[in-house]
């Protein structure tokens, strides 16, 4: 069986212990050369004869998955979500889709709340003050006691309810595929997104980016909130429309906010580079030490599960 792994977290040296593994299960695997992200062009002069691909952040539209070699049977996204697959044309084809359930919705969950004690406690400019010999000061806000608003209850929504649990907040949450009898149990109240908008101190967008989802975060919903608010996205950057995020952090409509995902990947440039109250990652949340050996050891788990015929919960289905 050949393998293509587009995905550059594969070319890490702390990786190596999932190559051997990716080598002692297949007969053939080909690595990323670049250890970035492939272009199209770039993943097309290495296909042919693949069996399966592990697959980065790079699209699989449509146009794409039609020129794939007639053996391709398996595409193995090396992430929770799908939205650069797309999976009713990869299925057309003959290809299954795969993803890494829970592999990293710990260390997403753990950058969440890294991004909110950032932004409360105002680490990074108090960093940049000791750093240049400054002896700063400034009030913090409090995290603990206060109420978070998760939208999308899922795996990460979860644990991230079970980590400001232990920082005594109250937590209400938004799922249309979870009952309020079903978040309760999580230790949850189950809200609309206007009530969470209206009362939440910190805002989280979990969850997958549909076309229902697009701009979820925008000028109307900004204005909703506290002005002592926070939001971070630690999901997908479409969720929220980056020029009203702009406008409302520079107007002050509310506190700060927290990203580690952009509407363009890799943002290279953005008029959020210039606020203060911006904390802003490179997508690195999912990308723990063990959060990444997971993911890696469970495409290939699940290349194996799905050429064999047997049992992975982690198909795509539609």
């Amino acid at each position: 069986m050949k393998v293509l792994i587009t995905a550059p977290m594969y070319c890490s040296d702390q990786m190596k212990d999932v190559m051997e593994y990716a080598h002692q299960s297949f007969d053939e695997v080909i690595l990323n050369p670049f250890a970035r992200t492939m272009t199209q062009e770039e993943i097309a002069a290495m296909w042919d004869g693949a069996d399966a691909v592990i697959a980065g952040v790079e699209s699989w539209d449509a146009e794409f998955i039609a020129k794939a070699p007639a053996g391709l049977k398996i595409l193995a996204r090396n992430g929770i979500g799908y939205d650069n697959v797309d999976v009713s044309a990869a299925n057309a084809r003959g290809i299954t889709v795969t993803v890494t359930r829970q592999a990293n919705s710990d260390a997403v969950a753990d950058c969440t709340f890294a991004l909110m004690l950032a932004l409360a406690r105002h680490i990074i400019p108090m960093n940049a003050a000791v750093h240049s010999g400054s002896w700063g000061y400034a009030v913090a806000d409090d995290v603990h006691a206060k109420t978070i608003g998760i939208l999308g209850f899922g795996a990460i929504g979860q644990r991230i309810a079970k980590r400001a649990a232990g920082f005594e907040m109250e937590i209400l949450a938004h799922d249309p595929y979870l009952s309020r009898e079903q978040i309760a149990e999580l230790g949850a109240a189950k809200c609309e997104p206007e009530e969470i908008y209206r009362a939440a101190d910190y805002i989280v967008c979990t969850g997958p980016l549909t076309k229902e989802r697009f701009h979820i975060i925008n000028a109307e919903t900004l204005s909703m909130m506290k002005r002592t608010a926070y939001l971070i996205n630690t999901a997908r950057g479409p969720l929220v429309d980056e020029a009203a995020l702009y406008e409302a952090l520079k107007a002050g409509t509310i506190a700060g906010a927290g990203l580690d995902v952009f509407e363009e990947e890799p943002c290279r440039s953005s008029p959020l580079f210039e606020l203060e109250n911006a904390v802003l990652l490179p997508h690195l949340g999912g990308h723990s030490k063990g959060a990444t050996h997971n993911m890696g050891r469970m495409n290939i788990d699940n290349i194996l599960a799905v050429a064999a015929g047997a049992p992975c919960e982690n198909i795509v289905t539609l």
